[in-house]
């Protein structure tokens, strides 16, 4: 059995999206996460599809709460 690199792209990325400028590390995540979800259609013997829907998870959460925590630093800060 086969583990799919996109899928283990996905969770790194995905992780790494707090300590990433300008959200690459979620947008990464999540290109990579639909790109192996492709992938396991393609070939259902590939090993990690869990690893890729948790990148897309972190992914698709990490955005909105950064830009949460953007507002309420600049609402801390009175601008």
């Amino acid at each position: 059995m086969r583990k799919s690199t996109l899928a283990k792209l996905s969770l790194i990325f995905s992780c790494c999206s707090p300590i990433t400028p300008l959200f690459i590390g979620s947008i990464g995540g999540i290109v990579c996460g639909h790109m192996a979800m492709n992938e396991f259609r393609r070939d259902p013997g590939l090993v990690g599809k869990k690893m890729a829907m948790w990148g897309l998870i972190i992914g698709y959460v990490s955005i909105p709460l950064a830009f949460l925590s953007g507002y309420f630093i600049l609402r801390i800060l009175g601008h």
